[in-house]
């Protein structure tokens, strides 16, 4: 008999060779043997092999779509099995049994594990913020991409990291797509940022680079005084400039 289990927080495949009612010494295809616990077992089958049940289930799992499995789901906290038959229809495969936990395993944005082999759908207004933050990093991630491409294989720097290139050397902030696209682009070229940034014109030159980096540390504010600082009195003047010595 060959099983389809969870062992370790992964989904493995193996032949048994011995066992009883609680557990069970089971074969994997590299050949190394492990005990398994009956409550970790989800499909039992006969053919195919491990390792072919395993590839198949998972190559059916990416064609399950996901948008109609979470229909399907009911509420309240179900089985996998209930949800598979109610994708697959009553002739379901051990095989389609598999493939469904893993496709509700490996995307929690829509279905919350409640336990072993055992889910509930995400409520529909949860699904949907989740999904439109997922679309926001994607598209994040595409425009960083976009970033390191222009930096390395164009040799130009992006207007964004241009006009922001000595705060992004001297006070960084690293969660923003400036920072690593540039880290990044500065990684694959081996260089430091300040280099790439002087090599691309980001920074004119080196002298610019220690003037302004100078003025962005000492003087966080600015450079220029502010426009309501109050003019110092002339009688108060004069009697600096004329202090009497002792």
């Amino acid at each position: 008999m060959n099983l389809f289990f969870e062992e370790d927080g992964a989904f493995k495949v193996g032949t048994e060779m011995s066992g009883t009612d609680s557990a069970c010494q089971v074969e994997l295809p590299t050949g190394k043997r492990i005990k398994v616990k009956r409550s970790h077992i989800f499909v039992t089958y006969n053919s195919p092999s491990p390792a072919e049940f395993l590839a198949r289930a998972q190559q059916e799992s990416e064609e399950i779509d996901l948008e109609i499995l979470w229909e399907f789901a009911p509420d309240d906290e179900f089985d996998f099995k209930t949800i598979a038959a109610e994708y697959f229809g009553d002739s379901i495969t051990p095989i389609q049994q598999a493939a469904t936990i893993l496709r509700l395993h490996s995307n929690p944005v829509y279905f919350y594990r409640k336990g072993r082999g055992k889910y509930r759908k995400a409520p529909a207004e949860t699904l949907k913020l989740a999904l439109a933050a997922i679309e926001r990093k994607k598209k994040l991630e595409e425009q960083k991409d976009a970033y390191v491409q222009m930096l390395i294989e164009e040799h130009k720097v992006p207007a964004e990291i241009a006009n922001k290139a000595i705060e992004l050397l001297v006070r960084p902030d690293k969660n923003s797509i400036e920072w690593k696209a540039l880290n990044e682009a500065s990684d694959k070229l081996s260089c430091m940022p300040l280099r790439l940034l002087l090599d691309v014109g980001a920074i004119p030159n080196a002298w610019r680079w220690h003037v302004e980096s100078f003025f962005m540390i000492n003087f966080p504010k600015g450079k220029n005084f502010p426009e309501n600082l109050s003019k110092p009195h002339r009688e108060a003047a004069n009697t600096v400039r004329h202090r009497p010595r002792h």
